[in-house]
This record gives structure tokens, C-alpha cells and sequence, in this order.
């Protein structure tokens, strides 16, 4: 599409490529109307515009005379007569289309419209949301099109149009918990899918106010974090259940006294002893549930505790932590010393009492850890997992452990990687990288000791990222696969000096390498690889493997020559090119052949040429030449290799030209 403005001597002239092509003049000062050169004469629709012929030669006399436009004007007030300015005025048919829309001005709220002959609703919408949308009405203001007038324009403008907009109406009301202001809390006003359409924040004493459209509502509060239970609005007040949930019916007017008095958390109240009937002291009480964080408290001297929680569906588990005294979960049975054996329990707003629990002497699984060297290691992660269930401990100073444990058959698994040791378990003869090797720990009546194990070393993999002229390339990506099932055992980037390490088990490995403005591969032992076929396997046994360096090249270029039809080179254009998502790299540049070039990654683009000359015609690159529309630019495959030679000969522009008149 070309365009131009009109000379003062109301003579024009535009430059188009060859072909044919229609003619439309509109008045930037809104005092003439805007339409399409016919044959015949002026025509408001673009359907009854006349074709211009440019195949062969320029077109000329192409003269319009332009009638005096007409207007569709008025001002947007509130309901006591004040001009409103910055709000949204749509001028749509009666279709529902949008044909026009502007901004009421900030000073008078004065706005008008440019139309030609037809009907017209005009809407109003206030941005910032004080004011409810509408329609202009005869006398007053209509919320819905249907209502809306209908403005019938022949000939003569329609001006003096005043809406006077409705403001919000809103739900207002007080929150409470247990009698007293709650403050900071979320109030949501919901619909009939009880999806949220509004909601509002509490003040300092309880109150709020949520701005809402006519309609049909629903006011819930969601657990505050004070401590109460949420809820929704009923005919009393509070209501536990939206099944009980009162309906707000708000018209244009604000519905007030929407208040609620949110009750405290229930609690899960019982009495923890150990075997004999004596209190247990200091013992943590957790209820877990899927929904939310577990909330933990501690028995008290008389070995009673209290766990204020929302209402639901919990699980209570037992953990002394001097581990004297075994752990487990409450069930109806008694203490569960296994997770399949714990009973949930349903926790309403009267609370849960009664959830008991006797705790025998604990079991343990003791031993130490070494490193490699010999030397003792504190702090290190020990848990013992069987059954579905992991008990965990952690080394003392002096490299020791005690793992307290119900009797069943265990298998100990240690973290050393925050001292730069391996991970692994305990096997027959000692550590071993894998839980299949691991031996079991079988725990009766008695502790278990002994169970000593020396950490060997982490293994590493490592090596640099850097370009061809042996810079560090920061921010490179390092994958690591597994050399038979392909699955991705770790990842990691490289520093500003290019180095990478990444902490690996024995095995093969495949490393993958990508970084912006690089081409990405995978390492092999003679360079980088296109892909995993045909990377070098690492395997990795009793020691970590370091030199794993890669280079990886910059990006390639595509490039070609432009021409004009005499064959002479074009040294002035912008030249793009266009990926399938729109996004775009210019050329940096054409010498005095007509070279240009561009820097791109692998990948499928368009190219576009914008010549500086007014006598050359921009476009789409396809055959050879240029076209107008994107859609038929030709696709160019960039590989990783260079791609050159893409020679461009650009047409000749065409030229319209005429003169316009006024009535």
C-alpha cells in the first residue's frame, strides 16, 4: 500500500508497483469527507471504488471532488451534569462492528465522529472503571445496546448528542474475626460459575468496598491467615458452606451491610504418653494435609497439645526429637510405626479431640562416616528408607549417627555433595553408587550398630566453552544424557571464564553444548558433532574426567546483490530478513556492488527490500524479484553453512497522480 499527502494546489502523486489498484482520499482536518475515486465520480464505500490501471504506464487525471463530512458529535456528562473527559467512545453499526473510536476530550468531554451515510449505535466506557459502560440514549443512558438509539445519518451531521454515564454501584460491608476488624483481607465477589469478578481489600477497621456492575453476586472470604476459617455471606451473616451462600442482587444503586464475622480455627486436641501411662514432654505434633502446609506443635508437661487448623482432611504423626521415644502416625488402632498404616482424620469447625497416642522405645540404626582419607565427617544426611517410608538423621561431630526407626528392613542412603563427596548408599562391603547394590538393614527388637561407611570423592565432569578465537563463551548450556536411555541426568552453565563442572555416578554420558549467537552441538572427542549419533560416549569410572572442552562457531551469514532492471547496483536499501514469527535482522550494510549480508542462526526466513530511491519499488523477495505481499515472499533454508548469492533485480516504481477538489 503506497500513500502521499495532497499538494497545495490539491495535486497528488503516488508511487505503486505495476499492476492496478484503487484510490482512497481522506481529509486529515475532518471539514471534507473521506471516500474512493470512481469513474463516475466520489464514492463513500470501498466496494463502488473504481479500478486504476498501472500495467503498462502511469495513470493520470485520476481526480476526486471530495462533499463536506459529515458529523456524529456530542459530549459525555456524569448524572449531575459534569463533562467527563478521557472516556472511550465507540461509534459501531448496528451490527455490533466497531466503524470508529476516539477519547472524549479531558476538558469539555466533547467528542465527534467522521462518518459516512448509514446507522450508527454510539457506546461509552470508562478506562478507568468509575463509570459503567452504556450506550447513547434519547433523554438518557442505556446499559444495553438493545435499548440504545439508533442514529440514522442520510446527509446531515447529528451533533449536541449528551450521555450522561451511571457510576459503579458497589457491595460494601464489614469483616470480622471472632468480633474484631480484620484488616488486610481479600474479599471476593463471585458470579453464578463462581468464577471471581471483583473483590476488595479491608481497611484498618474491617470495612470494604467492591466495585461491581448490575447483577447477581456472591461474597466469599478465603482463609485470611489471622487464624479464622473462611467462608461466605448467608442470610445470617457467616456460612461455613456455599450452599448456604446468600445471592446479592445489585441494580444501579450500592448494596450495603454485606458483613461477616469470621469464626477462629478449630482444633486437634489429644494426649501423648509412652508406655506405661506416663506423660511424653517435647514431643512434635504434626498435622499434614495435601492441600496446605503441615502445622506442628509440642506436647507440654502433662504430654497434652492443641493444633489450631482450617477445616479438612488431616493425617497426625508423632516425632520425639532426643530420639528416645519411637515416631509414627495416629490410627484408630493405635500408633502406626508405618505411613500405610496412619488413619485421616475429617476436621469440622467443632475440632477434633481425643487423637491419642502412646509412643514405645525407638529403635535405632547407628553407625559413622568417613571420607575416603579416613577422616570423620559431620553433617551428613543419613536416611534409612523401607516400606514406603524415610527415617533420616544427621552425622554428629565426630562422624556418628543414630537413625531412630520402627523394626522393618531398611537401606541406608548418605549425601556427601555438600562436602565434594559422592552420593551413595551402603552395600556388603561398604559404599556403592546405586540403591540395587545397597544392602538391606533388618531391625528387630534391638538397635542395630555398625553400619560405618567412607565417602570416596565426587566425580566430576568438566572443561571450558569458548569461540573460535578462543574467547570464554559465559551463559553456555551443558546437558548432560545418559548414554543408554537418553534421559538427562544433570544440566549446567558455564562461568565468565567459560569452565563448567557438573557432578556425576560411573557411567557413559553425552554432553550436549548451545549458547547464544553460537551453533550448538555435542562434544566428540575430535570436535563438535551435529547431534548424538555421533558424540563421543564419556565414561566415567573410579575417577572424574576434566578437558571436556568444546568451540563452538558463531552464527553464519546469508547474503546476496541487488540490482535495479538496468542491471546497475543498488547501494541504498534497507534489507531484512524475517523469521516465521515476525522477528527481524538488517543487513549491516551495502558496498558499491550492491552487496549486503546478514548474520543469522539456522532456520527458514523472508527477505525485504526497502530501496531509499523513490524511482525503486520495496517488497518481498521471491524468483529474483520483489512482490508486493509478504505471503508471496519466497522461504530461504539457512543452513550452517553461509548462504550467498541471492541475487535481487528490483522494479521500477509506478506512479498515480491527480488532483483533488472540494465541494
Amino acid at each position: 500500500m503506497a500513500s502521499t499527502d495532497v499538494q497545495a494546489d490539491g495535486t497528488y502523486d503516488l508511487l505503486v508497483t505495476a499492476g492496478s489498484c484503487t484510490v482512497r482520499v481522506e481529509d486529515s482536518s475532518g471539514q471534507l469527507g473521506a471516500g474512493w475515486y470512481s469513474t463516475s465520480g466520489f464514492r463513500y464505500d470501498a466496494a463502488s471504488a473504481g479500478t486504476v490501471s498501472t500495467a503498462a504506464h502511469n495513470a493520470t487525471g485520476i481526480n476526486v471532488t471530495l462533499p463536506l463530512a459529515i458529523h456524529i458529535s456530542g459530549t459525555v456528562t456524569d448524572q449531575a451534569a459534569g463533562t467527563l473527559g478521557d472516556i472511550d467512545v465507540t461509534l459501531a453499526d448496528l451490527a455490533g462492528a466497531t466503524v470508529a473510536s476516539t477519547i472524549s476530550d479531558g476538558t469539555d468531554g466533547t467528542w465527534s465522529f467522521t462518518v459516512i451515510p448509514g446507522s450508527y449505535r454510539v457506546s461509552f466506557s470508562d478506562p478507568m472503571g468509575a463509570f459503567l459502560p452504556g450506550w447513547y440514549k434519547t433523554g438518557g443512558y442505556a446499559l444495553t445496546a438493545g435499548a440504545a438509539t439508533t442514529l440514522t445519518i442520510t446527509t446531515t451531521s447529528r451533533t449536541g448528542l449528551v450521555a450522561a454515564m451511571l457510576p459503579y454501584p458497589h457491595i460494601t460491608g464489614v469483616l470480622t474475626g471472632d468480633g474484631a476488624p480484620i484488616a488486610g483481607a481479600w474479599v471476593s465477589v463471585r458470579d453464578g460459575s463462581d468464577s471471581e469478578v471483583a473483590g476488595a481489600t479491608t481497611e484498618a477497621d474491617g470495612s470494604y468496598s467492591a466495585l461491581v456492575a448490575p447483577g447477581t453476586y456472591w461474597v466469599r472470604v478465603d482463609d485470611p491467615g489471622t487464624g479464622h476459617v473462611g467462608g461466605w455471606y448467608g442470610a445470617g451473616g457467616y456460612v461455613h458452606d456455599a450452599t448456604d451462600a446468600l445471592a446479592v442482587v445489585v441494580t444501579t444503586d450500592d448494596h450495603t451491610g454485606v458483613s461477616l464475622d469470621l469464626p477462629l480455627y478449630p482444633t486437634i486436641t489429644g494426649t501423648v504418653t509412652v508406655t506405661g501411662g506416663a506423660p511424653a514432654v517435647g514431643i512434635t505434633v504434626t498435622a499434614a494435609t495435601d492441600w496446605g502446609a503441615p502445622v506442628s506443635s509440642t506436647t507440654t508437661a502433662d504430654g497434652t497439645y492443641a493444633l489450631s487448623v482450617p477445616p479438612g482432611t488431616y493425617t497426625v504423626s508423632f516425632e520425639d526429637p532426643t530420639g528416645v521415644r519411637q515416631g509414627g502416625w495416629w490410627s484408630a488402632a493405635g500408633l502406626a510405626l508405618a505411613s500405610a498404616g496412619k488413619d485421616s482424620i475429617v476436621v469440622g469447625l467443632d475440632g477434633m479431640p481425643g487423637i491419642d497416642a502412646v509412643l514405645p522405645s525407638a529403635l535405632h540404626i547407628r553407625g559413622s562416616v568417613t571420607q575416603a582419607g579416613g577422616g570423620a565427617v559431620a553433617g551428613v544426611a543419613v536416611s534409612a528408607c523401607g516400606s514406603g517410608d524415610c527415617w533420616t538423621a544427621t552425622t554428629a561431630a565426630g562422624g556418628t549417627y543414630a537413625v531412630s526407626v520402627p523394626p522393618g528392613t531398611y537401606r541406608l542412603e548418605f549425601d556427601g555433595g555438600s562436602h565434594d563427596l559422592a552420593d551413595g548408599w551402603l552395600g556388603a562391603s561398604g559404599f556403592t553408587w546405586g540403591s540395587l547394590d545397597a544392602a538391606d538393614v533388618v531391625v528387630t527388637t534391638a538397635d542395630v550398630t555398625g553400619r560405618d561407611i567412607a565417602l570416596p570423592a565426587a566425580l566430576h565432569l568438566s572443561g571450558t566453552v569458548s569461540n573460535e578465537i578462543a574467547d570464554p563463551i559465559d551463559g553456555a548450556t551443558i546437558t548432560v544424557y545418559d548414554a543408554i536411555t537418553g534421559t538427562v541426568t544433570g544440566e549446567t552453565w558455564t562461568g565468565a571464564d567459560g569452565a563448567w563442572s557438573l557432578t556425576v555416578a560411573p557411567g557413559g554420558y553425552r554432553l550436549a553444548f548451545a549458547a547464544t549467537g553460537y551453533l550448538g552441538g555435542w562434544y566428540g572427542a575430535s570436535g563438535l558433532k551435529p547431534g548424538p549419533a555421533s558424540a563421543t560416549v564419556v565414561d566415567v569410572t573410579a575417577a572424574g574426567i576434566g578437558n571436556l572442552d568444546v568451540v563452538l562457531p558463531a552464527a553464519t551469514s546469508i547474503g546476496g546483490t541487488l540490482l535495479d532492471q538496468d542491471g546497475i547496483p543498488v547501494t541504498e536499501a534497507v534489507v531484512r530478513a524475517y523469521d516465521a514469527d515476525g522477528r527481524s535482522v538488517e543487513a549491516t550494510g551495502l558496498d558499491e556492488a550492491g552487496n549486503w549480508t546478514i548474520e543469522l542462526a539456522p532456520g527458514w526466513y523472508r527477505i525485504r527490500v526497502e530501496p531509499a530511491s523513490p524511482l525503486l519499488a520495496d517488497g518481498w523477495y521471491a524468483g529474483g524479484t520483489l512482490v508486493d505481499a509478504q505471503a508471496g515472499g519466497e522461504w530461504i533454508k539457512k543452513g550452517v553453512e553461509t548462504t550467498s548469492g541471492i541475487a535481487i533485480t528490483i522494479p521500477w516504481a509506478v506512479h498515480v497522480t491527480g488532483t483533488v477538489h472540494g465541494p
